[in-house]
């Protein structure tokens, strides 16, 4: 093993900044290539912070009732989407904080909000559906009925979007919703990460546990032990 000694150091941590909103934070986001930083807290409110001096840009209080659940950055643009338990998804231009649009999903709560890797395609998900929009915020279709509410979303390809909910995890085309493959486990999955090759499936299950299939096998193995159910899973 080689000496720690003989590590040498790429760089340091500098002094950064901080700041105040109203509410606990529950999702930041870098947008318009690092230059703001938008936050949203627990009582709806979305916040837009210069990057490097932290100075307040624009705020915008309570505009989700209930709070926001999840917010998700448009690549190569300056637009943020954030989804709150009022079953909405509001898109927001980061640069001045200008309400583009509101979309309303349903009652219930919208848990997640993710872009797809070239920004033509936004997934999101409320209660047991999924919903599919173009860039323009036309929607495409909507999925049927989960088992259960639907936990995690993810993007497999630029083409293909995963869920996980209750039992399985679903692999869809877009934009025609046909369902590709599904993967289940009797067992509630809490969160959800593809490996960076796509064929690997994890997913943190309720019962403490890593539970995992590969895709071009259909096979499945878990990883247990742990002192809680996962609720962040990430590879290199």
């Amino acid at each position: 093993m080689p000496s720690m000694n003989s590590v040498k150091p790429q760089g340091r941590l500098l002094s950064g900044w901080s700041a105040n909103i109203e509410d606990y934070a529950i999702a930041g986001i870098w947008a318009c290539h690092g230059e703001v930083l938008v936050v949203a807290d627990a009582i709806g409110g979305v916040y837009g912070f210069q990057g490097t001096s932290g100075m307040l840009l624009w705020a915008h209080h309570e505009n989700h009732e209930g709070g926001v659940l999840a917010m998700a950055a448009q690549p190569e643009t300056d637009v943020v989407t954030t989804a709150g338990q009022d079953g909405c998804l509001m898109f927001w231009n980061a640069r001045d904080g200008q309400l583009i649009r509101t979309t309303e999903l349903g009652k219930g709560w919208v848990d997640n909000v993710e872009w797809s890797s070239d920004g033509q395609w936004l997934a999101a998900s409320c209660s047991r559906r999924v919903y599919i929009y173009r860039a323009d915020g036309d929607e495409v279709w909507r999925s049927d009925d989960h088992p259960s509410t639907v936990s995690a979303i993810a993007w497999s390809n630029k083409q293909e979007l995963t869920t996980a909910c209750y039992g399985r995890v679903s692999f869809f085309s877009v934009p025609s919703g046909q369902l590709n493959q599904k993967l289940e486990w009797q067992g509630s999955l809490v969160s959800m990460v593809l490996s960076p090759g796509g064929d690997v499936v994890a997913c943190g299950s309720q019962d403490n546990s890593v539970h995992f299939w590969r895709r071009s096998t259909s096979e499945d193995s878990m990883m247990g032990g742990y002192p809680g159910k996962p609720s962040s899973l990430a590879f290199d």
